[in-house]
C-alpha cells in the first residue's frame, strides 16, 4: 500500500507558466496548495499553483477523489486543504507509484524509471547472449566428441600395423576382427 503524498508523480500545475512541477514537501504533508506570489509587476497577488494537484502518471483522478473526500461535486472544494490532505494520505494500491526524490519533477521521475527499465532490459539481453555463447560452446564440444568417437569407430575395421619389438626389422600387418 502506498500514499500519493510519497509518490514522485504527485504534480501540480504552475498557475502562470502552466508547467507541471513537483509538489513541495510542505504541500505534501498538509495538503495546502494555496500558495500565492506577487506578479512580475508586483501589483497583483496571484496563486502560484493551479489546483488541484494531479497524478502525472494518471493513476487516479485527483479532482474526483478530492471532491469525493469533500462530499461534493463542487469544483471549488478542490482547493480545500483538508480534503486534499485526506486524498494524499490515503493508503491505496497503485501500479504507477514511484518513490519521490525531492528536487525531481514528475517528468524526471518518469525518465528515471525509463532509464532503469532500459538498464534492466540490457542486462537481460546480455545474460541471454552469455547463455547462448555457453550453449554454442557446449554444442561445439559435443560435436567434436562425436567426430572423435566416429573416427575411432570407423578405424576399427581398418588394418593396423603391429611392430614386433623382438625383431624391429619385421613388420606384421594384421586384420583386426
Amino acid at each position: 500500500m502506498v500514499k500519493c503524498s510519497e509518490c514522485g508523480f504527485l504534480a501540480v500545475r504552475a498557475a502562470i507558466s502552466r508547467n507541471l512541477v513537483e509538489a513541495e514537501r510542505e504541500c505534501r504533508k498538509t495538503g495546502n496548495f494555496n500558495i500565492y506570489s506577487r506578479s512580475s509587476q508586483g501589483a497583483q497577488i496571484l496563486p502560484y499553483y493551479a489546483l488541484p494537484p494531479l497524478c502525472f502518471a494518471q493513476g487516479i483522478d485527483m479532482r474526483e477523489e478530492i471532491n469525493k473526500a469533500a462530499g461534493t461535486d463542487n469544483p471549488d472544494y478542490s482547493r480545500d486543504p483538508i480534503s486534499i490532505h485526506l486524498v494524499l494520505d490515503e493508503e491505496r494500491e497503485c501500479s504507477e507509484f514511484v518513490v519521490w526524490k525531492q528536487g525531481s519533477t514528475p517528468k524526471e521521475h518518469r525518465e528515471m524509471l525509463d532509464r532503469q527499465w532500459m538498464i534492466d532490459r540490457e542486462d537481460r539481453r546480455d545474460k541471454q547472449a552469455r547463455n547462448m555463447r555457453w550453449a554454442e560452446f557446449a554444442v561445439a564440444i559435443i560435436a567434436l566428441g562425436l567426430i572423435v568417437l566416429t573416427a575411432f569407430i570407423q578405424r576399427g575395421n581398418q588394418p593396423t600395423i603391429n611392430i614386433i619389438t623382438d625383431n624391429p626389422s619385421e613388420v606384421a600387418i594384421e586384420q583386426q576382427p
